[in-house]
């Protein structure tokens, strides 16, 4: 694991390692194996963020974010049902869904990954903060296609080898960089599994800079997948980060305060005349 400098990354970290030994404890990995080999097949998030392929989604590509709160915000959603979240994001156009499992600071479960997978007949990205194998065997038993690897948290090895097992399980990875120095360090990685993410919030400060995406972009190959992840908030915003290249789009704050979620995904979803 990395140094993280007495951050607020740093303090998630500490008690991901806590919330990891209590699910050990409670689930063992033979279990989780077991569960795997009972599973439906994974369903091909590279491909669901592919505007050449699924003609019937919109061309725009929207990963639709499934959280109650978040260390910036607090409480984000009161009414939260991720069952019903997942079916109006479903309805209005999302691509793909990915569901906040971390449960000191987002307020989220396992059992929001499963519920959502119940209802969901596209991709899910388990978003939690990976810092052990248990966890990528744990994302594929519960029902996700695709995991989120953080280089601000990873070594490159152990990236590397989270990679190497998620695609032994079926699985993507959304690898995660906010910096020049991260997105050298992830180009490196060999796997064709890999999906890569730029978040536009420091994680280690939590202040938000879209400028770190339209930077970034310059310095990657035309031909890997990349999503702007924080953010966006306008349709205007989307436009013009799919002219910079961009696959598709990280959102769930912006449409989870709003009291009709369908109408202002499909709002983002849809070109301006």
């Amino acid at each position: 694991m990395k140094n993280l400098e007495n951050s607020i990354l740093e303090k998630i970290i500490y008690e991901k390692a806590n919330e990891v030994s209590t699910h050990k404890y409670r689930e063992n990995i033979s279990t989780l194996k077991a569960k795997i080999l009972d599973a439906d097949n994974t369903l091909s998030f590279k491909d669901f963020l592919n505007s050449n392929l699924h003609p019937e989604l919109p061309k725009t590509r929207i990963i639709a974010e499934i959280k109650k709160a978040s260390p910036s915000v607090g409480l984000i959603r009161e009414n939260f049902d991720p069952k019903a979240i997942a079916k109006d994001y479903l309805e209005a156009g999302a691509a793909a869904i990915s569901v906040l499992t971390d449960v000191t600071f987002f307020q989220g479960s396992l059992q929001d990954l499963q519920d959502v997978r119940s209802v969901c007949h596209r991709p899910i990205l388990r978003k939690d903060f990976m810092i052990d194998p248990y966890q990528i065997y744990q994302a594929r038993a519960y029902g996700a296609d695709c995991i989120l690897g953080i280089v601000a948290v990873l070594e490159k090895q152990q990236m590397e080898d989270f990679c190497g097992l998620a695609r032994e399980l079926g699985m993507h990875t959304l690898v995660e960089v906010h910096n020049q120095e991260e997105l050298i360090e992830a180009l490196q990685i060999k796997n064709d599994s890999l999906i890569l993410g730029i978040n536009n919030r420091n994680l280690k400060t939590l202040k938000m800079d879209l400028k770190i995406s339209e930077r970034l972009k310059t310095f990657i190959p035309s031909d890997l997948p990349v999503i702007c992840e924080s953010g966006i908030s306008q349709r205007s915003q989307i436009e013009y980060f799919e002219k910079l290249g961009f696959s598709g789009f990280l959102i769930g704050e912006h449409l989870l305060k709003k009291r009709d979620i369908q109408k202002k995904l499909k709002e983002l979803l849809c070109p301006k005349l």
